[in-house]
């Protein structure tokens, strides 16, 4: 079990970004120890590694609430859907860069 501190540096992000998920649903503690103290399993570790996986594939945390415990093929529809406003992106900056 992890404290939040630990599990914190651990995945390189800050105590208060995993409270702040906390507050939104994203990933809860296991329990609590005395004095309050959040802990975190194995299983909180490995939630924590696909939020923050899916934040580099630049979900919004809203979004990436309503991936974690979809199905796969809903999953696999907003990886495609993803890609598809990657591209339109990449093809606006292109553009842009153009016209500089």
């Amino acid at each position: 079990m992890l404290t939040v501190g630990r599990l914190a540096k651990r995945h390189g992000v800050s105590r208060s970004t995993l409270l702040y998920y906390d507050s939104l649903g994203l990933l809860s503690p296991r329990d609590r120890a005395r004095g309050e103290y959040r802990r975190y399993s194995a299983q909180e570790a490995a939630r924590l590694e696909r939020i923050l996986r899916y934040r580099r594939m630049g979900f919004s945390l809203e979004r990436i609430k309503d991936l974690l415990d979809a199905p796969d093929a809903a999953f696999r529809g907003a990886l495609a859907r993803r890609m598809e406003e990657l591209r339109a992106e990449i093809a606006h900056l292109r553009e842009q860069r153009r016209l500089l």
